[in-house]
């Protein structure tokens, strides 16, 4: 019979530091045998209150740290310089100069009056807008005298300039068995562009934009832009408006679009018009986790890929360099604007605001009634403001596609302010209302849970008064729970929008329109870090069961979530997750690129260090 040579590893509490048994030799001639192991193991790991892991060796199972035997020394650091044209660079964290002994007073100031907004962390390699991912290890709001550490920022990041140098930093951190990230802009609810010990690929510096004047595919043929990896919305959209066109993007000015945004299906401005954001690629240009760079269309070799890039979610797959996607012809005018419910105008009873609100919700089928709107806002327990964004019409029209909203809230005799405008080209109403840009006005002081609530027929008046009252119920209830505010995105697709089958969540198909609620805490730094994490797990906790026994079983959208919902692989992914594993473990075997409820990642646990191991 042949021996079978079993190590079980137990780490200690301090994840540096493992304890090795001595080795188990065990002859494997029955499932007995082998069931006898596992026991013995598994009970060593419980009286040394420790785990017991596979059979793998410790190098295989988690991935270094600096400090560990197996960290790079500085002189491969040294020679991945070399490599990538000293494109490498050592992580310094902006707030180092709020701490000692790098203290400057003024500098800090000015970093903690803009921490909250994207531009501050834009232009760094390594610097995100996530609250948790930021984990407090060095920021404006701690002690001058605490260290500034790295924490659960990258050790180092490569400003990636071409596929060779994606493609020399994924080689580098695969031979050397250390974490792997992506950064694009740093807008990441979920913190998967960062990660302790982590080497990270910046990609802010592919931001070219080439137009095709008649792109030619099986699928598609017209006009089309390959947009770089670093590109965002404001960039996007002003370059295709020079030349009359539009493109689907986000509504904030600095999400980059080819990142988490289209990778985790990409819903915007002109989502109802023309689908979500990963309806719209012909093609991906990627590198893989082999480092081989190739092409990725919906009819080639790569077609199971192309699936999951559009809807399956960033850093998961593949390092994208660029993609290429269909553009259109501008609309003649767009009219928009702001209805706001908010003190002193709000009424005195609460009950009566919310009813404002019910009135809004029963009257959405009418906004989608009109080809090509949407709608977004923010609902909170005594304001609120929604945006109505019509295209293809003037405000005479927009005002009537309204009208049904504006009589119940004269009749419920609350207050509200309307402002709202005509523009000549999407990129102007855009500026108009979610600029100035290129930065705009969003801010990143959220932690954030998602629930889609699928919208009824558009003719059947009862049935969306039946919904309105049902959401307006649970979120009242979870305001009055957590006290969290509620941002709203309203769009209406479909899959025949799509240049070819993708992963986007099967709820954003939903025939009618569907509401993407997003459960916010805003997060307050002047609070102590407890408190706010603490508070964002109510999130979890409350709101989300909440949510979900209102409108069961329809998930929410993978860009606008919480990192630690259990039930995420359902309701991130929906019916697409069995396929999108197979297709992670086919082209990505190892778990090269992991991330926070990224598919497959529940093959991993992250320990409080950054120790990330096999689970």
């Amino acid at each position: 019979m042949p021996l079978v040579h079993l190590r079980c590893h137990v780490l200690s509490e301090r994840p540096s530091v493992s304890f090795v048994f001595s080795a188990c030799f065990q002859t494997v001639s029955s499932p007995h045998n082998t069931m006898y192991f596992l026991l013995s193991c598994t009970l060593l790991a419980i009286l040394a209150d420790r785990t017991c892991a596979s059979a793998l060796p410790v190098q295989e199972r988690c991935r270094y740290l600096p400090g560990d035997k197996g960290w790079p020394a500085a002189t491969k650091w040294n020679r991945l310089n070399d490599t990538v044209q000293g494109r490498l660079t050592a992580t310094a964290p902006i707030a180092s100069v709020c701490h000692d002994p790098h203290y400057d007073e003024a500098a800090c100031k000015s970093l903690a009056d803009g921490w909250m907004f994207a531009q501050v962390h834009h232009d760094s390699p390594s610097s995100v807008l996530d609250m948790i991912a930021q984990n407090g290890s060095c920021d404006p709001f701690e002690p001058r005298s605490q260290p500034c550490v790295l924490g659960n920022y990258v050790s180092y990041s490569i400003a990636a300039r071409s596929a060779d140098d994606v493609s020399a930093g994924i080689k580098f951190a695969r031979d050397n068995n250390i974490r792997f990230v992506v950064k694009n802009t740093g807008h990441d609810f979920l913190g998967k562009s960062t990660g302790a010990g982590a080497l990270g690929i910046w990609t802010q510096k592919l931001n070219d934009i080439t137009f095709i004047d008649n792109y030619h595919s099986a699928g598609y043929r017209g006009p089309a832009a390959r947009l770089g990896s670093g590109v965002t919305a404001s960039d996007v959209y002003a370059a295709v408006s020079k030349r009359g066109y539009i493109a689907v993007g986000g509504s904030c000015p600095t999400v980059g679009l080819v990142g988490g945004f289209t990778q985790g299906g990409g819903h915007g401005p002109l989502s109802t018009l023309h689908g979500m954001g990963a309806d719209q690629v012909l093609e991906w240009d990627v590198v893989l986790a082999s480092g081989r760079r190739v092409t990725v269309q919906p009819d080639n070799e790569y077609a199971d890929l192309y699936f999951a890039l559009g809807g399956g979610g960033g850093g998961t797959y593949a390092v994208v360099l660029s993609m290429t996607v269909r553009i259109f012809k501008d609309q003649p005018q767009w009219s928009s604007g702001i209805i706001q419910i908010t003190p002193p105008a709000a009424p005195a009873s609460p009950d009566t605001y919310w009813k404002a609100v019910e009135a809004y919700f029963a009257t959405l089928p009418r906004y989608l009634a009109v080809e090509g709107a949407m709608a977004v806002g923010q609902i909170g327990a005594d304001a609120s403001f929604v945006q109505p964004l019509v295209p293809g019409v003037d405000e005479k029209e927009l005002l009537r596609v309204v009208a049904n909203f504006t009589r119940e809230l004269d009749a419920l005799g609350v207050s509200y302010n309307f402002t709202h405008s005509t523009h000549s080209t999407f990129f102007d109403t855009y500026s108009t209302y979610d600029g100035p840009l290129p930065w705009g006005i969003y801010p990143s002081d959220r932690h954030t849970t998602g629930h889609f609530v699928p919208l009824t027929p558009r003719n059947d008046d009862k049935a969306a008064k039946q919904t309105a009252k049902a959401l307006v119920a649970a979120m009242r209830k979870s305001a009055d729970k957590v006290g969290n505010v509620f941002g709203l995105s309203i769009v209406r697709t479909s899959a025949s929008q799509a240049v070819a089958r993708n992963a986007v969540h099967p709820s954003w198909r939903s025939p009618n329109g569907v509401v993407s609620l997003l459960a916010q805490t805003v997060w307050d730094y002047k609070q102590p870090r407890k408190v706010n994490t603490d508070r964002a797990k109510l999130l979890d906790t409350v709101v989300a069961p909440i949510l979900e026994d209102m409108s069961p079983g329809t998930g929410g959208y993978l860009n606008e979530a919480s990192p630690t919902l259990p039930s995420w692989k359902q309701d991130y992914y929906g019916s697409n997750y069995a396929r999108l594993r197979s297709i992670k473990t086919k082209y990505d075997p190892t778990d090269l690129f992991f991330g926070p409820t990224a598919v497959g990642s529940d093959a991993w646990n992250v320990a409080i260090d950054g120790r990330m191991c096999r689970a």
